[in-house]
């Protein structure tokens, strides 16, 4: 969805045009002094009504929405308003097309934010309980979710459906299911309690696992058994740490079977 100035719009007999075409999405009426009076939903160059969709102003009196070309970080704060710290939603446009809004108080990030692409495909979305990050053809870059200020859970990409980093937790109930939407990357990283037979298992039938050529497992479940009998036909560099069920002497089987693959230990090579 398209998110644009109102002053952007051309009004043409009661009907808002963008690029002479009847323009849908939200508009932003602001003031001369960069105050956002109201945020509207247009519908085919109509104002249906004043939008719901926006990140909510923080509990304080002073809170404000406005374009974030009129705060000031010049001062200690990271935002200032009337040489203040800034208190609420900050709007930034590039190219007349919303790209961030973002929450502060007392000119501090609240880590409460949402981003979008010039096209008007969302980017990022961030609050304290967690982010994503996406790729502009809608493909998850990055995922994360908090629990009590740790991270629990965490998804990361090198490229579009290719998984480069792995975090799980026994405090987030996840579904192993959701790998099978994802690639593999040829440098892996596995990390958490989470991280078990079953989900080593998931990603051993991906056609590119044997593509793999650096694999880093730490604080996992992986029982032994299962990463004696690991499969990986171009591995260089396999890293090690806290793993519980795993013992030296698999892996001195492993650096036998893989004699030119880096085997790396809590920071010890075999």
């Amino acid at each position: 969805m398209h998110r644009k100035r109102l002053n952007d719009l051309v009004r043409k007999n009661d009907v808002l045009y963008f690029a002479g075409a009847p323009y849908t999405g939200q508009a932003y009426a602001i003031t001369g002094q960069g105050i956002v009076g109201h945020i509207y939903d247009v519908e085919v160059g109509i104002i249906a009504g004043n939008s719901i969709d926006m990140l909510p102003l923080p509990d304080r009196k002073d809170s404000l929405r406005v374009d974030g070309d009129i705060l000031d970080y010049s001062g200690y704060e990271d935002a200032l308003y009337m040489n203040k710290g800034f208190s609420g939603v900050a709007y930034s446009f590039e190219q007349a097309e919303l790209v961030d809004e973002s929450s502060f108080i007392d000119g501090l990030s609240r880590r409460d934010s949402r981003e979008w692409y010039i096209s008007g495909r969302p980017q990022a979305i961030a609050s304290v309980n967690g982010s994503t990050r996406w790729y502009e053809d809608g493909s998850i870059a990055e995922k994360s979710i908090n629990k009590d200020k740790l991270r629990v859970y965490s998804i990361n990409t090198d490229g579009p459906n290719k998984l480069r980093w792995l975090t799980l937790t026994d405090q987030y109930d996840s579904d192993p299911c959701v790998l099978e939407t994802f690639g593999l990357s040829q440098r892996l990283a596995l990390d958490g309690n989470r991280i078990n037979d079953q989900v080593l298992t998931i990603l051993e039938q991906k056609k590119d696992f044997d593509n793999i050529t650096t694999l880093d497992i730490s604080d996992s479940s992986i029982t032994n058994q299962k990463i004696a009998n690991i499969n990986l036909e171009n591995i260089k560099a396999l890293h090690l740490s806290d793993n519980k069920y795993i013992n030296l002497e698999t892996l001195y089987g492993l650096k036998k079977k893989y004699p030119h693959c880096e085997i790396r230990v809590d920071d010890k090579y075999l």
